[in-house]
């Protein structure tokens, strides 16, 4: 028996009482799939740094599927970019495009580059590139939003909640309630982005 296994997860499965009902509701379950953009010579997320995202890499994989690489995952349902001063190479930028086209949407952790007016760094680059001329550009408490006719939208999260390694909590310990809250504030973030049809297990 291997990981890649079916018989796997069920002899899993059948360690946690009730078995019967634990099956079921495993073989039923489609969890979420999330792409990390990650630039391999500057890390983001394998970053264990101050402004680094590992704390925010590791909270996401308890919930869902992760990628990381330096391409969008085709059967993503959901971009992450946890910086907007990243410049793209034509392939990736291409990536990006064609996962708005195909409905899914990108999430921005921070912008360290001009999202006012004339977007700069990623979401200047993707839209720009998409030619969007259907944008409507709003703002909430939550962050900033491009919502994209016919197309996914693109989230950046508020400055003030860039949910960076001095923000989230480590997972080496356990959360008091101010880093409870933190988490749970990119937890719902990526809830928010993800696609009606994505699986969407709750937090704790």
């Amino acid at each position: 028996v291997t990981p890649e296994s079916p018989t796997w997860p069920l002899l899993g499965a059948f360690l946690i009482p009730p078995a019967p009902q634990v099956v079921v509701d495993y073989r039923r379950w489609k969890p979420s799939v999330i792409s990390l953009f990650e630039q391999y010579d500057r890390a983001a997320f394998g970053d264990h740094g101050g402004d680094g995202f590992y704390h925010a890499l590791v909270l996401i994989n308890r919930y869902h599927f992760t990628f990381a690489s330096d391409y969008p995952h085709e059967s993503a349902d959901l971009l992450v970019f946890a910086r907007n001063d990243y410049e793209l190479k034509p392939g990736q930028l291409d990536a990006a495009v064609a996962h708005l086209k195909r409905g899914r949407n990108v999430l921005v952790l921070s912008a360290e580059t001009t999202v006012d007016g004339n977007p700069q760094g990623v979401v200047g680059a993707v839209l720009r590139r998409m030619s969007a001329g259907d944008v409507r550009a709003r703002k909430s408490p939550k962050g900033a939003c491009w919502e994209i006719a016919g197309c996914g939208r693109i989230d950046l999260m508020p400055a003030g909640s860039v949910p960076d390694n001095s923000y989230v909590p480590s997972p080496k310990q356990a959360p008091d309630e101010t880093g409870i809250a933190h988490g749970q504030q990119l937890l719902d973030a990526i809830r928010d982005a993800l696609p009606p049809t994505a699986a969407k297990p709750r937090s704790k």
